[in-house]
């Protein structure tokens, strides 16, 4: 188990920076401690799965984005924009709703389709 907490002098209060929270995971600003919030000033890969659990903000940019989404309503903020529909093999296991079998090997996927304007 391990804890790093970070307090600079006149920026706050500062709180638990990184901790090994429940379930071997790793936890940036845990328990909104920064109640500022949490910022990356480059660029972010995400290898695995990314879970959204609260409302997604865009500054910046040009020009609509639209992301797929498990159901509806929408997060606040987004606009359905419809159902998408594309193939996918049996081997990898749609995240979304599932329509009727392609075939033996491929099954039809649904997700919603959500922009930003």
């Amino acid at each position: 188990d391990f804890d790093i907490t970070a307090v600079a002098s006149g920026r706050g209060n500062g709180g638990r920076a990184l901790v090994e929270d429940a379930g071997d995971t790793l936890a940036i600003n845990y328990g909104g401690d920064f109640t500022g919030g949490t910022r990356i000033d480059s660029p972010l890969t995400v290898n695995g799965n990314l879970n959204l659990g609260a409302t997604m903000t865009f500054n910046g940019g040009t020009g609509p984005m639209c992301l797929f989404f498990k159901n509806t309503p929408c997060p606040s903020g987004w606009f359905y924009r419809g159902t998408a529909g594309f193939i996918l093999s049996n081997a990898d296991p749609c995240p979304y709703t599932t329509g009727a079998a392609y075939n033996s090997s491929w099954t039809w996927c649904h997700p919603v389709l959500c922009c930003n304007q």
